[in-house]
């Protein structure tokens, strides 16, 4: 909530899909400016982010939620 490095257990950088789930589930109608805007989603202009096989919303390239990329296109699974 307050970056990165203000996480107090460092497995969340891994284990932690809120971000993820949240981007991927915003209403695109709220803007930045709004006070409704999540302000986790204000602290980078692009975040990058794994670990969640993109294969399991049966799709194999990169995808977008706001400004959140998940990355991980599955390779593991699918080569």
């Amino acid at each position: 909530m307050h970056r990165p490095e203000k996480e107090h257990y460092t497995t969340n950088f891994s284990w932690d899909r809120t971000l993820w789930e949240m981007a991927l589930t915003m209403d695109t109608r709220i803007q930045k400016d709004s006070k409704l805007y999540p302000k986790r989603l204000l602290l980078f202009h692009e975040i990058f982010i794994g670990h969640t096989p993109n294969i399991l919303y049966d799709v194999t390239v990169p995808i977008q939620g706001c400004n959140v990329w998940n990355i991980n296109t599955g390779a593991a699974y699918l080569g």
